[in-house]
């Protein structure tokens, strides 16, 4: 057979191919993002608000929003598809979004019909809102807010800002018995979309939260960061000094210490090296000597932001550091299920040291 000829078919067999396909594309509606709110609605006991992208249409990213009342996932996504000419499929989902009053309720339904349904990647995120998860989707400024969120989640877990959830790691910490959850949180301010800070959960309900700065010294307690900053405003006299922090790494270490066969007190440490990109304070920091006093200024600020968030986790009885998991491994397994883990967080002293390490202070250094 002429060489042409083959390949002038195999084309026409493609194009043919391709036209079907996009004919079964344009009967699907698939979601890119769900959101679910509490209801007193005697239909169901969620509402349930879904935005996908209207591929029929000739405007670019245009996207569709429809919205239900139900009892579970499942059963939405049956009344979902009767609203729409489409079949509604949710294989392409970035994130889910919790409403504030839902979370507040216990999330657990959700959660596990999501990790369950083989559709849904594990990787999906989980997000907080502030108000009702509907009103986040139905955003106008950005064309695709579905796309718009996993960015800037992506962005902000980069910069080691908040935690990155998704439905695996939720998952998994609601079920370890030594952490507890915790999912960026979001708001819609002035009609744009802001993240806020971190949703703490107890076990799977939505119990507080911390703002941004809070959730920089979160990672900071958490886990090893790679690299992140921190303004840090201090009072001094009758003015604030603002010191930019620009760390390249941190390290912490957990130590839990028995005394007579129980569980003491624990032990954060943290290291950590950076530069002071800007000081707005008159000291100055030339000389070594300005340098170690500066380590410590920074040093102890850190260190009572970060016991003030061990406060607020002992108040909310939520471990979303993870302390349990060490109180576990430094007992044996009749000691750890003899404790009352509810309140273990709450009754069992926690300290913080934060080593601080100036390696200069800008690039004329």
């Amino acid at each position: 057979m002429d060489r042409r000829i083959m390949i002038g078919g195999l084309l026409a067999i493609l194009m043919l191919a391709g036209c079907n396909d996009q004919k079964v594309i344009e009967d699907l509606a698939i979601i890119s993002m769900m959101s679910f709110d509490q209801t007193d609605e005697p239909a169901g006991d969620l509402k349930i608000t879904a935005s996908f992208p209207n591929l029929t249409s000739e405007t670019s990213n245009e996207e569709q929003i429809i919205e239900t009342i139900a009892n579970s996932k499942k059963e939405a996504e049956d009344l979902l598809s009767s609203k729409t000419r489409q079949q509604v499929v949710n294989g392409q989902i970035h994130s889910v979004i919790l409403g504030e009053q839902f979370a507040r309720h216990g999330v657990k339904s959700v959660i596990n019909s999501m990790e369950r349904d083989q559709e849904i990647g594990s990787q999906v995120k989980v997000v907080v809102a502030d108000q009702e998860g509907s009103e986040i989707i139905r955003t106008e400024v950005v064309p695709d807010i579905g796309s718009y969120i996993d960015k800037m989640l992506k962005t902000e877990s980069d910069k080691f800002t908040i935690p990155e959830t998704d439905i695996y790691h939720f998952s998994r910490d609601y079920y370890d018995d030594g952490i507890d959850p915790v999912a960026p949180l979001f708001s819609k301010q002035d009609g744009r979309i802001v993240l806020v800070g971190t949703a703490l959960f107890r076990n799977d309900r939505y119990v507080d939260h911390l703002d941004l700065i809070q959730s920089k010294i979160l990672m900071l307690l958490l886990k090893k960061v790679e690299r992140s900053e921190l303004t840090i405003k201090m009072a001094q006299e009758e003015e604030i000094r603002n010191v930019h922090f620009d760390y390249v790494t941190s390290h912490r270490k957990v130590n839990v210490y028995k005394k007579a066969g129980k569980i003491d007190h624990i032990t954060i440490r943290v290291k950590m090296r950076g530069s002071v990109l800007e000081d707005t304070g008159k000291e100055g920091i030339s000389s070594t000597k300005e340098i170690r006093r500066l380590e410590s200024l920074v040093g102890r600020h850190i260190q009572g932001k970060a016991e003030e968030i061990i406060e607020i986790l002992k108040e909310n009885q939520t471990d979303s550091l993870g302390l349990g998991q060490y109180i576990r491994q430094s007992l044996s397994y009749e000691e750890w299920t003899a404790l009352d883990k509810e309140r273990l967080i709450e009754t069992v002293p926690v300290s913080v040291e934060i080593d601080v390490t100036i390696k200069d202070t800008g690039m004329s250094q």
